[in-house]
């Protein structure tokens, strides 16, 4: 029996025929579509809660020449 070891998103799996490699695949094609929703979802939440933040503490935008100048005296250390 041909024995085939196929690392993926769920692990190691132990496949024995072709069936199992086609079942295997679309495991993998379901792990891949469900992260990418999942991660939607997480930026989604992101922007949801950057927006709340801005509104409680009134954030200013990042002054980026204070920011370079900050990391210029922090590099000649």
């Amino acid at each position: 029996v041909y024995k085939e070891m196929l690392k993926g998103p769920r692990g190691i799996l132990l496949l024995e025929d072709m069936e199992s490699r086609v079942l295997a695949k679309n495991y993998t094609a379901i792990d891949k579509a469900f992260r990418l929703e999942h991660k939607s979802l997480e930026d989604e939440l992101e922007k949801h809660y950057n927006k709340v933040a801005q509104n409680i503490y009134k954030l200013t935008p990042l002054s980026w020449s204070r920011a370079k100048l900050y990391f210029e005296i922090n590099d000649s250390n």
